[in-house]
Formats: C-alpha cells, structure tokens, sequence
C-alpha cells in the first residue's frame, strides 16, 4: 500500500469516528470559509462588523449558555477549527470567526465575537476570536491574555440597551 493510500484511509477512518454533526457540516464550513475570506477582500472591515452582531464596545464578557447550546458551541468549534486545517488560510483568523459566527446563529446560541491588538517588535498583530459561553470556539483560549480587547461583536438582542 502507498503512502497517499495508507494516509486517506487513515483519514477516512478519522472522519468516521466524528460526531455526525461534524460530518454534515464539514464540507458547508469548508464553503463558508471560503465565502468569508472572499468577503474579508471585497468588503470594508465596518461593513463585515456590523454583519457580525451588535458592537458593544471594548468591555469583553461571556454569554451564558444553557447545556444543549454548550454542546452545540463545542461541535461547531470542533467543525470550524478542523475545516480550517483543510484550506490554505494560513494564520488568518477573522474568516474563521465569521464562520463561527455564522454556525453559531444559525443554532441560536449565544456568541462574542473579539477583536484585539498586540504590540510585536515590527508594529501591531491584530486578531479576531469567537466565545461561547466560557467555550472558546476558535481563536485561541489564550487570546485574552495576549491581546488587548478593541472591540466586542455579540448575538443580536444579547444585552438589554434599553434600561
């Protein structure tokens, strides 16, 4: 058996072993990464921002989430996280949390979206990154450690401006 024939069985067998939610949307997430960063070139950084939820300012917090939105948090991470290893994105992240955004809705669940900078010894590495509830969906659990948070995108409707 050849090296390509032993490592797409492998990953076949991979791929079975997946929650089905995995499997049914892998091949959609791998379309909605691709859409986003097509989308990411076109349009204007203000106009994606305003697409993404309700700009609430620099104060980061975490929605609540009941367990059945938990769970649907932790697969759509699991589904977002191994697309994006199947495409040339390299590094980027803001496809990546557009797409979570975009599953995250399309369940209901409860989401911010996070946009923060950090000083590097060449100038300033911006980042985006996605939580739900205290589940980091993709950008890194450690993101709020390493970058100052500019600006917070939640669900519409997820915080009362009212009173």
């Amino acid at each position: 058996m050849t090296d390509v024939a032993r490592s797409l069985a492998r990953k076949s067998r991979s791929f079975y072993r997946l929650p089905l939610f995995v499997k049914v949307w892998f091949f959609p997430t791998l379309a909605l990464l691709l859409i986003s960063k097509m989308m990411i070139f076109i349009f204007s950084f203000r106009r994606i921002s305003k697409l993404l939820g309700e700009t609430l300012g620099a104060d980061p917090f975490l929605p609540l989430l009941r367990p059945d939105q938990k769970n649907y948090a932790v697969l759509i991470a699991m589904t977002v996280n191994l697309a994006a290893r199947y495409l040339p994105l390299g590094k980027d992240c803001f496809p990546k949390a557009v797409t979570a955004r975009i599953l995250l809705g399309v369940y209901g669940v409860p989401y911010c979206v996070f946009f923060g900078v950090k000083r590097t010894g060449d100038g300033i590495k911006a980042h985006a990154w996605v939580f739900s509830g205290a589940h980091c969906v993709c950008g890194g659990r450690r993101s709020f450690w390493r970058y100052r948070v500019l600006n917070v995108v939640a669900s519409p409707g997820l915080i009362n401006t009212d009173g």
